[in-house]
């Protein structure tokens, strides 16, 4: 799910405020980004998450470590580190 210019679709997960400084690099880069938070797969369930190409794990709660959980088993990838996402 490449995007024009090489660039990935990627979900920014964590519960805490840090998402936006997050977001602002992976945009910078070339990437597509969406965020969400412990509370955002009530609301929107896994589909918006599996349509990405990976997710940046940045928090240790439940809901987060589940998405990415899932995202991992249908081969997406899942990093812990912004350093590790290709440019």
């Amino acid at each position: 799910m490449e995007l024009r210019g090489g660039g990935m679709r990627i979900a920014i997960l964590t519960s805490s405020n840090v998402a936006s400084k997050y977001a602002a690099t992976l945009i910078m880069r070339g990437h597509e980004v969406i965020v969400g938070d412990e509370n955002v797969r009530a609301i929107s369930g896994l589909e918006p998450f599996l349509e990405c190409d990976g997710c940046l794990l940045l928090g240790k709660e439940t809901e987060l470590l589940d998405i990415a959980e899932a995202m991992q088993r249908a081969g997406k990838c899942v990093w812990r580190d912004l350093a590790k996402i290709p440019k």
